[in-house]
């Protein structure tokens, strides 16, 4: 039988767990991320309550529970499950050889049991089938705008200098590479664009060290991600912009920003100035905002997509300026949080219905 307080054991995120659900006699169990209203993410599992005795769907739902309920890599995996419900083949793909997985694991228990074994090689080879998807290439699928790099790289920089969100909007519209795109990160670039063109107030102040070029000016020109401002080629920009499932590019980000489409920031000014003799303060709206959860501890790592504008910049110095800074504990407290309301924001099925 299945034990409750066994599955929240396994678990390492909250679980919302139901023994006795009424379910289609084909349906064993089912599973789903939500969002309480706290904000806290946890995993539904529901037992048809016709089955909870059955020792094979007793091992398997431990499996999942102990698979899909890991807190490390959350952000990734919840997303991907997102995308896949949306009917994106990748991560259709890239689900199902997880749940496959899951199933091998659980037939190591049943190698003795003809009956059962038998009932989860099928289970196996169903999902085999499933994931045999077609996945196109990277060819030139960018906007047009990214077709040329340099002339965009120079209207990106023009209007960025010159304040002129809507075209910086426009632009960014035109290159991202849309078709390409997972669902959840088409809205959360989405949610981004918006944010640029239509700043809201309230915005969150955070810090970035900054290398002093001859001849340049921060707070007059902005700033562009690295990867952006160095793209060489169409295939180049397709890397940068294609964010099949944006937790993953934040997890690149924190190993390494090359090829990455993020400005890194920090919420502590003493972490900017430690990384660069001249720093700058930032004031950016939140919904701009990737709050880094794999960034290392000591850094408290805010992320930028892509550009940050002049008027953004509100103090630029080679001191830290005299603001004063969220501690270490209320920052990844809040981070969390932050980074779940934003994914919600964008993708509202997360949360709890």
């Amino acid at each position: 039988m299945l034990d409750a307080r066994k599955l929240s054991s396994q678990s390492e995120i909250g679980l919302d767990l139901d023994l006795k659900a009424e379910l289609p006699d084909s349906v064993p169990f089912s599973y789903r991320y939500k969002m309480e209203k706290t904000g806290e993410v946890v995993l539904a599992v529901r037992v048809n309550q016709h089955a909870a005795g059955d020792p094979l769907l007793v091992k398997e739902v431990e499996g999942f529970v102990k698979e899909l309920g890991q807190k490390n890599g959350l952000d990734k995996t919840v997303v991907q499950w997102i995308d896949a419900q949306n009917s994106d083949l990748r991560a259709q793909s890239e689900w199902i050889n997880k749940e496959a997985t899951i199933l091998r694991e659980i037939k190591e228990n049943f190698s003795d049991d003809k009956v059962r074994s038998k009932i989860l090689n099928a289970q196996i080879g169903d999902l085999a089938k499933k994931s045999s998807v077609s996945l196109s290439s990277k060819a030139a699928n960018v906007g047009e705008a990214a077709k040329n790099i340099k002339q965009l790289q120079k209207e990106l920089s023009e209007k960025v200098a010159a304040g002129d969100r809507a075209g910086v909007k426009t632009l960014l519209e035109d290159a991202l590479p849309w078709k390409e795109m997972s669902p959840s990160s088409q809205r959360m670039w989405r949610t981004w664009l918006d944010a640029i063109e239509h700043p809201e107030p309230g915005p969150v102040t955070i810090f970035r060290g900054i290398k002093s070029v001859p001849g340049t000016d921060a707070a007059k020109e902005g700033i562009l991600s690295g990867a952006l401002g160095h793209a060489n080629s169409s295939e180049e920009m397709f890397d940068l912009l294609h964010a099949k499932n944006v937790p993953e590019q934040l997890a690149q980000h924190s190993y390494s920003s090359n090829g990455s489409p993020f400005i890194s920031a920090t919420v502590d000014p003493k972490v900017a100035a430690s990384a660069s003799k001249e720093i700058v303060a930032l004031k950016i709206d939140p919904r701009r905002l990737a709050w880094n959860l794999h960034g290392k501890e000591g850094e408290k790592e805010v992320l930028v997509p892509l550009i940050i504008f002049p008027d953004e910049i509100i103090q630029q110095g080679p001191k830290a300026p005299s603001v004063t800074a969220i501690t270490e504990t209320k920052f990844y407290s809040d981070s969390e949080k932050k980074w779940w309301d934003s994914l919600s924001a964008a993708i509202p099925e997360l949360r709890e219905k």
